[in-house]
């Protein structure tokens, strides 16, 4: 990936590059849609992907279409996969309900989400400390990464947010169907768990309540989000729900601010179209 001098350079540039080719990337995966790509870009998938990884043997392909990879080889976000040896994973209380898949994927993203953390506080990113951090599970389902969280950070307090009544009402089940010790009732003791549909406005306003049915000291609250599958737009939609909180006027950010996003997405096909992720991301990064 080509270095740029700041974070706010690659968004300038990130998101202007979006913006100029957004008749090609609005597309929902699942349409077919021809229209929207040159007569000339006759290339097969093969030829396309080689290049893009090795950023090598494109002469054959049309230079518009090579234009448009090699922006995309500059502009992402390193590919290179975090070391996580297992001795260096955080221990979890109990892998109860958890598949060995699910156990390896709860362990392993808790794990980055505590060391991320830690490491924003480190460098004095907030000035805030990490006994008022609130924590945001985003389509919890039935609330592993949730309580996996609240292991971790054992002061924070958390809301675990999902769609399916029947996912929330089955994480309440998990909770209390666990051998109740002095570590599962604290934790069960700090998580909310609320069925929302998940929007932009209705992630902000379900924060909202929950921190206003909290705070007691007048500290604005550092909320951070995260989400394990995040089906279909719920990624975009954390996304908008996080930038416009973070440029929001000072007011607003006085009952609570978002420290991080931490969300791994799935199920593209399941995006809903519509909405201009493109044209907000640049009026909004401009102010971050």
């Amino acid at each position: 990936m080509a270095k740029h001098s700041s974070g706010n350079d690659h968004l300038h540039l990130l998101a202007d590059f979006v913006a100029a080719h957004r008749s090609l990337l609005a597309t929902h995966p699942n349409d077919v849609d021809l229209s929207v790509i040159p007569e000339d870009w006759m290339a097969t998938s093969e030829e396309v992907l080689q290049y893009y990884v090795t950023g090598f043997g494109g002469e054959q392909l049309p230079p518009t279409l090579r234009e448009l990879v090699d922006g995309v080889r500059a502009l992402q976000l390193p590919r290179a996969a975090i070391d996580m040896p297992d001795d260096k994973l955080k221990s979890l209380p109990t892998k109860k309900g958890m598949s060995p898949k699910k156990f390896h994927e709860v362990q392993r993203m808790a794990s980055y989400v505590k060391n991320l953390v830690d490491s924003v506080y480190d460098h004095g990113v907030s000035s805030i400390d990490q006994g008022h951090l609130h924590i945001v599970d985003v389509g919890a389902g039935q609330g592993y990464i949730t309580r996996a969280l609240g292991t971790l950070f054992p002061d924070a307090k958390l809301l675990a947010l999902d769609a399916d009544h029947g996912q929330t009402e089955g994480a309440k089940r998990q909770a209390k169907g666990r051998r109740v010790d002095n570590l599962t009732a604290d934790i069960n003791s700090r998580i909310d768990h609320r069925t929302v549909l998940v929007k932009p406005d209705s992630l902000l306003d379900a924060v909202d309540t929950w921190v206003h049915a909290g705070q007691n000291d007048g500290e604005p609250i550092p909320v951070l989000f995260v989400a394990l599958h995040a089906c279909g737009s719920l990624t975009p939609d954390m996304l908008r729900a996080f930038l416009a909180r973070a440029v929001s006027p000072r007011g607003a950010r006085e009952t609570w601010y978002p420290l991080a996003i931490v969300t791994v997405g799935c199920c593209y096909n399941l995006m809903y179209p519509g909405g201009e992720f493109v044209v907000f991301v640049q009026k909004q990064h401009l102010s971050l």
